[in-house]
C-alpha cells in the first residue's frame, strides 16, 4: 500500500474529528454565546449537511471540468482549513455556523477525492484495501471526541 494512501486516511481522521469535535464542546459553547442545547448541536448538523449537500456536488462538478484530484483536494483543504479557522475564532453564532457549513462541504469533497485517489494509485486488485485504509481514518475520528468527553466527566 503505498504511503500516501495512509497520509490520506490521516487526513480522513482530522476531518471527521473535526465534525465530532463541536458535541464535546457543547456546554462551552452554550456558555459563550448565550445558545440553546439545540442551537450548539447545530453546529455539528450544520457541517454534516455540508458533508451531505454540498462535498458530492462540488467535486462532482470539478470532476466534470477536468480538474485533477490533486487540485481537488489541495482546494477544498485549502477551503476547509480557513472556514475551520475563521469558525474557531468567530465570535458571532451565524457565522460560527455559515463557516461550519462551508468547512463540511471542502471536507465531503476531501473525503471523496480522498478515496478516489486511494483506489487509482492502486488498482483494482487493492482498490478495496486503499478504501478500507483511508475510510480507518473516518471510523477512528470519533475516539478523541468520545476521550475527551469522558475526561471532561471525570474531572468535573
Amino acid at each position: 500500500m503505498p504511503f500516501f494512501v495512509y497520509i490520506l486516511s490521516f487526513g480522513a481522521f482530522v476531518l471527521g474529528t473535526s465534525e465530532f469535535m463541536v458535541a464535546g464542546m457543547m456546554p462551552s459553547l452554550m456558555e459563550a454565546f448565550s445558545i440553546s442545547e439545540e442551537m450548539a448541536g447545530g453546529l455539528v448538523s450544520l457541517y454534516a449537511l455540508g458533508m451531505v449537500v454540498g462535498g458530492p456536488v462540488l467535486a462532482g462538478v470539478l470532476t466534470r471540468e477536468g480538474v485533477s484530484g490533486k487540485r481537488i483536494l489541495l482546494g477544498a483543504m485549502g477551503i476547509y482549513t480557513v472556514a475551520q479557522c475563521v469558525a474557531a475564532l468567530g465570535d458571532d453564532y451565524g457565522v460560527i455556523a455559515a463557516f461550519r457549513f462551508l468547512a463540511g462541504i471542502a471536507a465531503s469533497a476531501c473525503l471523496g477525492t480522498s478515496l478516489a485517489m486511494s483506489i487509482e494509485s492502486v488498482g483494482s486488485t487493492l482498490s478495496g484495501k486503499a478504501s478500507a485504509v483511508v475510510l480507518t481514518g473516518l471510523m477512528l475520528s470519533p475516539v478523541p471526541v468520545s476521550y475527551t468527553h469522558l475526561r471532561a466527566h471525570e474531572t468535573g
